[in-house]
């Protein structure tokens, strides 16, 4: 049986780009959301280039209507979706005092509004009301930083809405998880390549029902031993 496709929002070099590539090569066509149009084509292109179906779709998280039309296009072109994954995330250095109030609006935007908005035009989407939500959240919603003010506020905010969204959805075949990266993608930690994270989110996906909680603390995990709180 033919798979749903993947909707990744948020598609740059680093983890975006792994998750595409890990649900590409498990099956799924895939729909590659961005502001930069020609790197995601060049994405997208190099995924078709080893046999997979891939589309790149501009669209910036922060234009409620330029993302909701994106997803629906891609649905549209792709296949109904069995899985979204929300990567997008304005990450700015900023203090607690003198944000800009404007500059804080849009990080606000990006790390949280376009979250919920993605879930909500996916949701009618998802065939037979079935399929993954997964956010990517942060370290920082638990331990916030000052010197990332708006990014703390937002990974907070994000964790409260998906954890309210999996409360809501916990009686359907919605699995609506939210990923805790207590770390730093991409630094000399093994357990924080883009490419272990994005393993971590297909295994979520394919997680038996009667595993599903709303947040994965990565790497809290037996296996790993707890993970520092950055």
């Amino acid at each position: 049986m033919s798979k749903g496709s993947a909707l990744i929002v948020g598609v740059g070099p680093g983890l975006g780009l792994a998750l595409a590539r890990a649900f590409a090569r498990d099956g799924n066509p895939v729909a590659l959301f961005g502001r930069g149009a020609v790197r995601l084509d060049e994405y997208a292109s190099g995924l078709v280039a080893e046999g997979r179906t891939a589309n790149a779709y501009q669209a910036d998280a922060a234009d409620p209507e330029a993302l909701r039309s994106a997803l629906v296009k891609a649905a549209d072109e792709l296949g109904a979706p069995e899985v979204l994954v929300y990567n997008a995330a304005l990450l700015a250095p900023d203090k607690p005092i003198g944000l800009d109030a404007r500059d804080f609006a849009r990080a606000l935007a990006v790390n949280v509004t376009g979250a919920m908005v993605a879930a909500r035009t996916v949701l009618p989407l998802l065939p037979d009301g079935r399929g993954s939500l997964l956010f990517t959240g942060g370290g920082l919603a638990l331990d916030p930083s000052p010197d990332y003010s708006s990014l703390s506020v937002g990974k907070a905010a994000l964790r409260a809405y998906v954890q309210s969204l999996y409360k809501q959805q916990q009686d359907t075949g919605v699995h609506v998880t939210t990923v805790t990266v207590a770390g730093y993608i991409g630094g000399d930690d093994p357990r924080f390549t883009p490419e272990a994270l994005a393993a971590a989110y297909l295994d979520l996906h394919h997680q038996p029902q009667g595993w599903w909680q709303a947040e994965l603390l990565y790497p809290d995990h037996p296996a790993f031993g707890p993970a520092p709180r950055c």
